[in-house]
């Protein structure tokens, strides 16, 4: 399964602001949208986030029209 398709938040932004990155990475994937880091037939992500020292967590799944 692979993970941090966008190289993770050291690579790709401040870890501090990376929440809303990895819903984006999810939605790219997604609707094939990915240059040079998409993969194929992609219907589902799952996109994880914190805040503070373990103060907020958010998880958010994600499809295609072929998963509702």
């Amino acid at each position: 399964m692979p993970v941090n398709t966008n190289g993770g938040g050291l690579s790709c932004v401040h870890p501090g602001m990376y929440g809303i990155f990895t819903v984006i990475e999810a939605a790219r994937q997604i609707r094939g949208d990915a240059p040079g880091i998409q993969l194929n037939g992609v219907d589902l992500a799952l996109a994880h986030g914190n805040g503070g020292v373990l103060s907020s967590q958010v998880t958010a799944i994600l499809g295609s029209q072929n998963t509702l």
